[in-house]
């Protein structure tokens, strides 16, 4: 399984900053399941509305996107940035014994279109059991404990999934990558 894991992604100082402004935003979350999604238990997602297009959400998207484009640019062969349209979201998840948060396997797209890469950076890990990241099935999957300010990707049709947290919480911000449609044609 072709896989890139990135430690300490952003330092300690600027994950410090988009974990901040990720809690003082005002756009609303709700669970991923009443979303549409594939989260199942206490995964929340951000709601469409006025806060998730706020000026704040969108530096942060920026940030995320030039950072995960940096990363994965040269291990994924991306064309250049101004051809690709990235996809950014945060996703936060509690732990619980009874009924622990996981993603169900799937595969990333957007309108039925799956991106060139898929690449997760967990901005906040704390006191976890299990929500490891499951990448590819069968024998070649890959299982990848999540460790706060590392950034993990693969091929964006790759099937992934999220196994069971127990315990603690954790932050992710997702960046999917997708050709840009030329407008021209």
């Amino acid at each position: 399984m072709n896989y890139l894991r990135q430690p300490a992604l952003l330092g300690p100082t600027r994950r410090t900053r988009m974990v901040e402004s990720l809690q003082a935003t005002d756009a609303q979350r709700a669970r991923s399941d009443t979303l549409g999604h594939t989260g199942n238990g206490a995964v929340e997602q951000l709601m469409p509305g006025s806060g998730y297009t706020s000026a704040e959400l969108t530096t942060l998207r920026e940030v995320m996107a030039s950072s995960c484009y940096a990363a994965t640019a040269d291990a994924f062969g991306l064309p250049d940035p101004n051809q690709l349209t990235p996809q950014v979201f945060p996703v936060w998840m509690r732990g619980s014994v009874d009924q622990p948060p996981s993603q169900r396997p799937h595969i990333d797209n957007r309108d039925g279109t799956t991106p060139l890469i898929t690449a997760v950076y967990y901005a906040q890990v704390s006191d976890t059991d299990g929500g490891e990241i499951l990448i590819g099935t069968g024998p070649d999957q890959v299982v990848v404990q999540p460790v706060e300010d590392d950034l993990v990707a693969f091929a964006g049709n790759t099937v992934h999934a999220v196994g069971d947290l127990r315990a603690g919480h954790r932050l992710s911000v997702v960046c999917n990558f997708y050709l840009a449609i030329s407008r021209h044609a």
